[in-house]
C-alpha cells in the first residue's frame, strides 16, 4: 500500500482505516489483481476486483456533495464469469461486519463524499451431516 500525505498528520479514524488488517489483506491478496471502475457515474462509482480463492472487493464510492446515495452492485457487474443467481456472504471492511448471504445483488446507503469497501465471499453451506456433528 502506497501512502502519499504525511502520516503524522492523520486523524485516528483514518489511521485505523490504514492499519485495518482486512484491508491490508485485500491489498496483500496473492492474486494481485488490481480493482477497476465497473459501473456508475460521478457522482455513484462501483469499483470491483478479483480475489484469491473466488472472493471478490468491491468498494462502492459516493462523490455527492450533499446527498446519501442507495449504490447497487449487481453480480453482472463483477469482473469474470459470474452466474448472477450466486450467492455470496458479504462483509463489510470498513464496518468489520458480515452483512448476510445475498443473491444476484446487494444494494447499500454511501454516505455523503463516502465509500464503502466490501469483500464477497462465494456462500458454500455447510453439508448437513458435518452440521451435525
Amino acid at each position: 500500500m502506497l501512502i502519499g500525505a504525511d502520516v503524522r498528520h492523520f486523524s485516528t479514524e483514518t489511521l485505523s482505516l490504514l492499519k485495518n488488517p482486512e484491508m491490508i489483506a485485500v491489498s496483500q491478496d496473492s492474486l494481485g489483481e488490481q480493482g477497476r471502475w465497473v459501473a456508475g457515474s460521478t457522482s455513484q462509482q462501483v469499483w470491483a476486483g478479483r480475489l484469491s480463492n473466488d472472493r471478490f472487493a468491491v468498494t462502492l464510492v459516493n462523490m455527492d456533495n450533499t446527498t446519501t446515495a442507495d449504490v447497487q452492485l449487481t453480480w453482472a457487474m463483477l469482473p469474470g464469469d459470474v452466474a448472477t443467481a450466486a450467492k455470496y456472504t458479504v462483509r463489510d471492511l470498513w464496518a468489520r461486519t458480515e452483512l448476510g448471504v445475498h443473491e444476484g445483488r446487494i444494494s447499500l446507503q454511501v454516505a455523503v463524499q463516502d465509500s464503502r469497501m466490501l469483500v464477497l465471499t462465494p456462500h458454500r453451506p455447510e453439508h448437513p451431516r458435518r452440521a451435525q456433528k
